[in-house]
Protein backbone atom coordinates (compact mmCIF):
# COMPACT_ATOMS: atom_id res chain seq x y z
CA UNK A 1 0.00 0.00 0.00
CA UNK A 2 1.04 3.47 -0.84
CA UNK A 3 1.55 6.58 1.82
CA UNK A 4 -1.58 8.01 0.63
CA UNK A 5 -3.79 5.12 1.25
CA UNK A 6 -2.75 4.89 4.92
CA UNK A 7 -2.88 8.67 5.25
CA UNK A 8 -6.52 8.44 3.93
CA UNK A 9 -7.06 5.38 6.20
CA UNK A 10 -5.98 7.87 9.16
CA UNK A 11 -8.15 10.55 7.77
CA UNK A 12 -11.46 8.16 7.97
CA UNK A 13 -10.19 7.02 11.71
CA UNK A 14 -10.16 10.64 12.31
CA UNK A 15 -13.39 11.29 10.83
CA UNK A 16 -15.29 8.58 13.04
CA UNK A 17 -13.53 9.38 16.19
CA UNK A 18 -14.49 13.20 15.93
CA UNK A 19 -18.15 11.79 15.09
CA UNK A 20 -18.37 9.79 18.27
CA UNK A 21 -16.58 12.42 20.26
CA UNK A 22 -19.43 14.60 19.10
CA UNK A 23 -22.31 12.74 19.48
CA UNK A 24 -20.97 11.33 23.22
CA UNK A 25 -20.70 14.74 24.39
CA UNK A 26 -24.14 16.32 23.07
CA UNK A 27 -25.50 13.13 24.44
CA UNK A 28 -23.65 14.12 27.72
CA UNK A 29 -24.80 17.52 27.82
CA UNK A 30 -28.95 16.68 27.17
CA UNK A 31 -28.24 14.13 30.13
CA UNK A 32 -26.93 17.04 32.07
CA UNK A 33 -29.37 19.36 31.23
CA UNK A 34 -31.82 16.99 32.38
CA UNK A 35 -30.42 15.92 35.71
CA UNK A 36 -29.84 12.35 35.36
CA UNK A 37 -26.02 12.88 35.91
CA UNK A 38 -23.89 13.95 38.42
CA UNK A 39 -23.57 18.09 38.36
CA UNK A 40 -20.17 18.74 36.91
CA UNK A 41 -18.76 22.16 36.15
CA UNK A 42 -18.40 21.64 31.86
CA UNK A 43 -16.85 24.55 29.63
CA UNK A 44 -18.62 23.58 26.89
CA UNK A 45 -16.49 25.47 24.49
CA UNK A 46 -13.48 24.49 25.79
CA UNK A 47 -14.15 20.87 25.16
CA UNK A 48 -15.42 21.71 21.34
CA UNK A 49 -12.36 22.97 20.66
CA UNK A 50 -10.40 19.99 22.32
CA UNK A 51 -12.66 17.35 20.13
CA UNK A 52 -11.52 20.27 17.29
CA UNK A 53 -8.25 20.04 17.90
CA UNK A 54 -7.94 16.17 18.72
CA UNK A 55 -9.81 14.82 15.58
CA UNK A 56 -11.65 17.01 13.60
CA UNK A 57 -9.40 19.60 12.19
CA UNK A 58 -6.39 16.86 11.78
CA UNK A 59 -8.82 14.86 9.58
CA UNK A 60 -9.56 17.60 7.24
CA UNK A 61 -5.89 18.20 7.05
CA UNK A 62 -5.29 14.75 5.97
CA UNK A 63 -8.02 14.77 3.31
CA UNK A 64 -5.82 17.84 1.98
CA UNK A 65 -2.56 16.00 1.67
CA UNK A 66 -4.12 12.71 0.25
CA UNK A 67 -5.39 14.90 -2.32
CA UNK A 68 -2.13 16.11 -2.75
CA UNK A 69 -0.07 13.34 -2.98
CA UNK A 70 -2.65 11.54 -5.38
CA UNK A 71 -4.21 14.49 -7.30
CA UNK A 72 -1.44 13.96 -10.07
CA UNK A 73 -2.01 9.78 -10.59
CA UNK A 74 -5.12 9.81 -9.06
CA UNK A 75 -5.67 6.83 -6.67
CA UNK A 76 -9.03 4.68 -6.43
CA UNK A 77 -8.44 3.04 -2.67
CA UNK A 78 -8.06 6.94 -1.08
CA UNK A 79 -10.82 7.95 -2.85
CA UNK A 80 -13.29 5.28 -1.52
CA UNK A 81 -11.72 5.69 2.05
CA UNK A 82 -12.38 9.96 2.08
CA UNK A 83 -15.30 9.51 0.31
CA UNK A 84 -16.29 7.14 3.05
CA UNK A 85 -15.02 10.10 5.83
CA UNK A 86 -17.03 12.71 4.21
CA UNK A 87 -19.65 11.02 4.64
CA UNK A 88 -19.18 9.70 7.94
CA UNK A 89 -18.59 13.67 8.79
CA UNK A 90 -22.47 13.98 7.07
CA UNK A 91 -24.31 11.73 8.70
CA UNK A 92 -22.74 11.76 12.34
CA UNK A 93 -22.83 15.54 12.70
CA UNK A 94 -26.27 15.65 11.22
CA UNK A 95 -27.39 13.30 14.46
CA UNK A 96 -25.61 15.37 16.35
CA UNK A 97 -27.60 18.50 15.35
CA UNK A 98 -30.34 16.13 15.36
CA UNK A 99 -29.75 15.32 19.25
CA UNK A 100 -29.23 19.34 20.01
CA UNK A 101 -32.03 20.16 18.45
CA UNK A 102 -34.48 19.64 21.66
CA UNK A 103 -31.93 21.14 23.97
CA UNK A 104 -32.04 24.84 25.19
CA UNK A 105 -28.92 25.00 25.42
CA UNK A 106 -28.19 26.00 21.84
CA UNK A 107 -29.14 29.36 22.35
CA UNK A 108 -26.75 29.57 25.52
CA UNK A 109 -24.13 28.46 23.55
CA UNK A 110 -23.72 28.80 20.10
CA UNK A 111 -20.88 26.69 19.25
CA UNK A 112 -22.70 23.83 19.81
CA UNK A 113 -24.41 24.38 16.19
CA UNK A 114 -21.55 26.08 14.56
CA UNK A 115 -19.49 23.40 14.81
CA UNK A 116 -21.61 20.60 13.18
CA UNK A 117 -22.63 22.93 10.46
CA UNK A 118 -18.94 23.77 9.57
CA UNK A 119 -18.11 20.16 9.79
CA UNK A 120 -21.20 19.19 7.50
CA UNK A 121 -19.59 21.73 5.03
CA UNK A 122 -16.08 20.40 5.32
CA UNK A 123 -17.47 16.73 4.72
CA UNK A 124 -19.54 18.14 1.33
CA UNK A 125 -15.70 19.15 0.70
CA UNK A 126 -13.83 15.88 1.39
CA UNK A 127 -16.55 13.81 -0.22
CA UNK A 128 -16.00 16.43 -3.73
CA UNK A 129 -12.20 15.94 -3.21
CA UNK A 130 -12.82 12.07 -3.32
CA UNK A 131 -14.80 12.62 -6.20
CA UNK A 132 -11.90 14.04 -8.05
CA UNK A 133 -9.71 11.71 -7.12
CA UNK A 134 -11.78 8.67 -8.36
CA UNK A 135 -12.76 10.21 -12.00
CA UNK A 136 -8.79 10.94 -11.78
CA UNK A 137 -8.30 7.38 -11.86
CA UNK A 138 -10.50 6.80 -14.09
CA UNK A 139 -9.51 8.83 -16.44
CA UNK A 140 -5.84 7.57 -16.20
CA UNK A 141 -6.92 4.05 -16.71
CA UNK A 142 -8.65 4.12 -19.75
CA UNK A 143 -5.94 6.69 -21.51
CA UNK A 144 -3.37 4.01 -20.88
CA UNK A 145 -5.49 1.60 -22.23
CA UNK A 146 -5.97 3.49 -25.22
CA UNK A 147 -2.06 3.42 -26.05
Amino acid sequence: MKLEDWVSIASLGLSIMFVLLIISAYTFLINLEKGLVPDRLVDINGILIQFISIAGAPGIILAGVVYALSKTSGAKLPGYFLLAAGVSLIIGLGISLNIMNSSSLISQYPMLYLVPMIFIIAGIGICIISILLLRKFNRIRYSGMLK
